[in-house]
C-alpha cells in the first residue's frame, strides 16, 4: 500500500502506484451496491413488515448474490485465495483491511441467513418475521460497516490525494446508499408495486441529491489533482459521468411529477454507471499520476 513520493511544484506525485486495477474497481462497486440495498432493504422492513415483505425479502437475496461476487472479487484483489482465509484467522481492528475482510463476510453470512429465513416465511412461517428483523437489523450494522470501510482504507494509505480524502469513506456511504435506494426502486417496480415505487422514488430523489453533491465536491477536489495529468476533455468526461450522468440525471428523474415505471430502470442504470465510474477513478488515481 505503500508508494515512492516525488515533489513537483509543492505538490506529491506518485511515483510508484499500487498494482491495483479492475478487481478492486468491481470489489469497491459491488460493495456500494450489496451493502447499500440491504441497509435500505432492512430499513423498510423494520418499519412495515408487512407493507414491503416481498421487495424487502427480494433486497435481502440481491445483496446476498452481490456480496457473493464481492467476496470473489476481494479474494481476486489479495491475489492469493489462502490471504484470505489467513485475514480469517484473526481479527486487527487497528487494520482496514482485515477489518473490511470480516465486515465483508460478516455481511455475507447476514445475508445469507436473511433469505434463507425469507425462505421460510415465503412457505408459511410467519412467525419468523421477529427472527428475520433482528437478523437484518444486526446485518446492516455490518452493511454500514462494508458501504464506509473502503474508503477509510484508501485515505489510510501513503497515496497523494487519498491520504488527503479523509471524508472518503462518508462519500462511498452515501454512494452505497443511492445504489441501495435505485436498487430497491427497481425491485418494487418489476414487481408491480406502483405505490411503493412512487414513495420510494421521492426518497430516492433527495438521497440522489445529497449524493450528486457529495460526488461533485470529492471530483472538484480529484481534478485539481488531474489537472495536469490528463486533458480536459478527460476531466470533463470524469465529472459529467459520475456527477450529471450518475446522480443529476437520475435525481432529476426520480422527482418527476408523472410515473412512467420504466423510469425507476433508466434511474438505476445511470445510478450504478456513475458508481462505476467514480470507483475506478478513486482506484486508478494512482496509475494516472504516476510518473513512472
Amino acid at each position: 500500500m505503500r508508494s515512492d513520493v516525488r515533489m513537483l511544484g509543492g505538490e506529491p506525485i506518485v511515483t510508484k502506484a499500487p498494482p491495483w486495477h479492475l478487481a478492486v474497481t468491481l470489489d469497491v462497486f459491488l460493495s456500494s451496491i450489496s451493502s447499500g440495498t440491504f441497509i435500505i432493504a432492512t430499513i423498510l422492513f423494520l418499519i412495515s413488515p408487512i407493507r414491503w415483505a416481498v421487495p424487502s425479502i427480494l433486497g435481502f437475496f440481491v445483496a446476498f448474490v452481490v456480496e457473493l461476487a464481492d467476496l470473489i472479487a476481494l479474494v481476486a484483489d489479495l491475489g492469493d485465495p489462502f490471504r484470505f482465509h489467513h485475514m480469517l484467522r484473526m481479527m486487527k481492528f487497528r487494520s482496514p483491511m482485515s477489518l473490511g475482510v470480516w465486515l465483508s463476510s460478516g455481511l455475507a453470512f447476514f445475508a445469507f441467513l436473511a433469505t434463507a429465513i425469507s425462505f421460510l416465511i415465503s412457505r408459511g412461517n410467519l412467525n419468523l418475521i421477529g427472527a428475520l428483523q433482528i437478523t437484518a437489523a444486526i446485518g446492516a450494522l455490518f452493511a454500514l460497516g462494508v458501504a464506509m470501510y473502503k474508503g477509510v482504507l484508501f485515505s489510510a494509505t501513503a497515496q497523494p490525494v487519498w491520504s488527503s480524502m479523509r471524508w472518503l469513506g462518508a462519500d462511498l456511504s452515501i454512494s452505497a446508499g443511492s445504489c441501495g435506494i435505485t436498487m430497491m426502486l427497481a425491485i418494487v417496480t418489476m414487481i408491480g408495486d406502483f405505490t411503493g415505487a412512487l414513495r420510494l422514488r421521492f426518497v430516492a430523489g433527495w438521497i440522489l441529491t445529497i449524493h450528486a453533491v457529495a460526488i461533485a465536491l470529492a471530483m472538484r477536489h480529484i481534478n485539481r489533482a488531474l489537472a495536469q495529468h490528463q486533458s480536459r476533455g478527460e476531466i470533463i468526461l470524469w465529472n459529467v459521468t459520475t456527477v450529471v450522468v450518475g446522480a443529476v440525471i437520475p435525481a432529476a428523474l426520480a422527482f418527476l411529477p408523472r410515473y412512467f415505471a420504466a423510469i425507476d430502470l433508466i434511474i438505476l442504470a445511470l445510478t450504478l454507471a456513475g458508481a462505476f465510474a467514480f470507483k475506478h477513478i478513486l482506484v486508478m488515481l494512482p496509475h494516472w499520476l504516476s510518473i513512472e
